[in-house]
């Protein structure tokens, strides 16, 4: 992929030009550059996710509860602008459901709050050791085993999240029990009612013991 040199943590033409990598098996994580080209082509949302998913598999035959999918979430460019259906997160991955490429979308503030992370999309590949949550705060990023969220509901995980924060604020998605046991057509799920419910990329999470997702961003859009 191409990569721009940017000014840090400033946004422009709608977007922060980074991608969030996050590798599980290493408990590691870097950010990508991309540049204009990139972006004019594919945009953001599921064509950066079908993108990223392509580039990073370019194999038939993938696991879609394997650790070597991956899970790719991106919002669009328009993501926190206060312009009429621009405030969907599109959700990207090889589907438990169907075993092709599939995507899924969801409302509300998650993907904004991506967004003013300076994160223009998220990849994660591999699997955690243990059940956890990954901590993104502006773009430090801490996977957080947490054994105690399982079997918990989605409302219940959030909730139990927050309290360990102390921030109420912060925006997360979650995956229930059935996204932990990975039934194939599960969802995620965030703000007490919205999800991603095609696809099955709740039991995709739940193959890379990934409970939740939670981010804290304040930078400007």
């Amino acid at each position: 992929m191409p990569t721009a040199k940017r000014e840090k943590g400033k946004i422009k033409a709608g977007y922060f030009w980074n991608i969030l990598w996050v590798d599980l098996d290493r408990g590691e994580a870097k950010t990508l550059e991309f540049d204009e080209a990139f972006a004019l082509k594919y945009i953001g949302g599921r064509g950066f996710g079908a993108k990223l998913l392509w580039d990073h598999l370019q194999r038939e035959n993938v696991d879609p509860l394997g650790p070597e999918n991956l899970l790719v979430i991106s919002p669009g460019p328009l993501a926190g602008l206060f312009l009429p259906a621009s405030g969907k997160t599109s959700f990207v991955s090889i589907s438990p459901e169907t075993g092709i490429y599939g995507d899924s979308s969801m409302g509300g503030s998650f993907g904004v709050e991506l967004r003013q992370a300076g994160i223009d999309a998220l990849a994660i590949s591999g699997k955690a050791k243990t059940l956890s949550y990954l901590w993104i705060d502006n773009g430090e990023v801490k996977i957080t085993p947490s054994e105690k969220l399982k079997g918990k509901g989605s409302l219940e995980s959030e909730g139990m999240i927050k309290e360990d924060l102390r921030d109420d604020h912060v925006k997360m998605i979650t995956i229930g029990v059935a996204g932990e046991n990975r039934v194939r057509f599960a969802c995620v799920n965030s703000d007490w009612g919205r999800n991603a419910g095609r696809t099955g990329i709740g039991a995709v999470m739940g193959s890379k013991n990934l409970k939740a997702i939670v981010v804290r961003g304040s930078k400007d859009l």
